[in-house]
């Protein structure tokens, strides 16, 4: 009897066991098995502090060149506009007219300046007589219309001139060439010292023509030549001027044109008239 209850306890034990592993087994899955509560934390960002409000921050207003940017290149530098402010240029100065630059002009010379003054129609002062060298310029007594007869020495110191036109050398050539630079020096010295404000401007002796200066030993555009390029080295380009007529009647050998003059040393009055003219472009 004994062992018939004990094989029925064995016979139950395994049919128990499968009982407990059903009642246990949903507690385990469970337990297993994550929450699908979000883990994730939210981070929240402090408050600003009241003592330091953050304002927006406002960008610079920046003007632009109204240029379209380059389609190929996003990303094209802006180029600011050019500040720096041009400069207005200076009026040009009307040019005087002849009365009001030959009116305060003072010629000095030799026979050439005397038919500048007889010929050309310039209202200017002109201290001119034949046969007038650099020896005899402040030594002299010359008649000069308004004024009277008057050395030069006087003239300058009697009248304001703001332009004065020296030209002398030609009756000079058959002196030492050194010697007659050096007085011209001294002339050109002295006229400055009594007209210091006047702008000097000294003319170029005239060629002569070429059966001149092929048969004269002494008159001819050799020597003259020579004599023109000391008197040029003179000048300074501002308040001493250098003015040079030849070209307006020389050949093409550089000779006075034989058909504008009658002794091949003069011109006639009508070249006079376009000198005149000329001087007047220059002088400006």
């Amino acid at each position: 009897m004994k062992q018939k209850k004990r094989n029925r306890r064995h016979a139950l034990f395994p049919l128990f066991m499968v009982l407990t592993l059903l009642l246990t087994l949903p507690t385990a899955i469970a337990a297993a098995t994550p929450t699908s509560q979000d883990t994730s934390q939210t981070v929240t960002e402090p408050a600003p502090s009241p003592e330091a409000p953050v304002e927006p921050v406002e960008e610079p207003d920046v003007a632009v060149e109204n240029k379209p940017a380059d389609k190929d290149d996003p990303e094209t530098p802006v180029t600011l506009p050019d500040t720096e402010l041009e400069e207005t240029p200076e009026p040009e100065q009307e040019p005087l007219t002849v009365e009001e630059l030959f009116s305060t002009t003072l010629f000095i010379g030799d026979s050439r300046t005397v038919g500048l003054s007889e010929y050309a129609g310039l209202p200017a002062t002109f201290f001119a007589d034949v046969g007038m060298t650099v020896y005899s310029a402040f030594d002299k007594e010359v008649s000069v219309a308004g004024v009277g007869k008057v050395t030069l020495s006087d003239l300058l110191s009697q009248q304001k001139f703001d332009r004065i036109h020296l030209m002398l050398g030609i009756n000079e050539l058959g002196y030492d060439m050194d010697a007659t630079v050096k007085q011209y020096a001294s002339v050109l010295e002295q006229i400055g010292v009594l007209q210091p404000d006047a702008t000097i401007y000294l003319g170029a002796n005239l060629h002569v023509d070429a059966a001149r200066s092929q048969s004269d030993a002494i008159f001819n555009n050799t020597r003259i030549n020579q004599f023109n390029q000391q008197v040029a080295a003179m000048a300074d380009g501002k308040d001493v001027i250098y003015l040079d007529v030849n070209p307006l009647f020389d050949d093409e050998s550089g000779c006075l044109r034989s058909d504008l003059t009658g002794d091949g040393t003069h011109v006639y009055g009508s070249s006079y008239v376009t000198w005149g003219q000329w001087l007047y472009e220059q002088m400006q």
